[in-house]
Parts: C-alpha cells; structure tokens; sequence
C-alpha cells in the first residue's frame, strides 16, 4: 500500500533515478502511495553531501518531472526541516566563505539545550 524511499534516490549508486522509481512502481499496489525523501535545492551542496556520496540535489520540479517519467502523479510536493531552513543557510553561506573543500559529515552530537532547541522546532513543524 505504501512505499518509503527516504534518502536513497540521491546517492552516487542510484545513476538512474528513473530506473529506480520504476521499479518501485512496478512493485507498488495499484492506488498505493511512494512517501519520496530526498535532498533539495543544488545550490545547498555542502561538504556533507560529498562524505554522504550525494550524486544530486533536486529542485522542486526536476523531481515533479522524473516522478512523472516514472509513471507516478505528485499528489503532494514539500519540504522537511523548513523551518531550519535559515540555519542551513547561513550554515552554506559559512561554508563558502571558509572554501571548505574537505569531505565531512554534517552530523554531529550536539549539546543537550542546543538539540532539544532543534527538536522542539522540528516537532512544530
């Protein structure tokens, strides 16, 4: 009935998205629904995506297109962590700044106050 993708169409390993989803739609029950989650916006690319092997980023309707290649019909469209999405920026914006070039994960533990902060924000969302 219901299919998750969640952080996998994006990845170096995945060179035909098309393909892929697809396949998922041959597999899928007819009537049945694919929750899709990957990474936005190309010019967001960080350090991370390189340590995470990110092949691509999407823009809103790059992704409408290839899901319509596929055969799917987007029913509904967005984006996850929205909120944090002034965060991300300035984290991009430090980034560029700084020519980080070095391949590193993003995630990282982060002290209590800080994370609870974040996860209320989250949770709003």
């Amino acid at each position: 009935d219901v299919i998750t993708c969640i952080d996998v169409l994006y990845h170096r390993r995945v060179p035909d998205e098309v393909a892929a989803l697809r396949e998922v739609r041959r597999v899928l029950r007819p009537g049945g629904a694919l929750i899709l989650r990957v990474p936005a916006h190309k010019w967001l690319r960080l350090a991370h995506d390189r340590y995470v092997h990110t092949r691509i980023r999407y823009e809103p309707e790059e992704l409408r297109q290839i899901l319509g290649q596929a055969g799917f019909a987007v029913e509904r469209l967005s984006y996850v962590g929205a909120i944090l999405y002034p965060i991300l920026v300035l984290r991009h914006w430090w980034e560029r700044i700084m020519r980080s070039r070095k391949s590193q994960s993003a995630i990282s533990e982060l002290p209590p106050v800080i994370n609870g902060m974040l996860y209320r924000l989250l949770a709003m969302e």
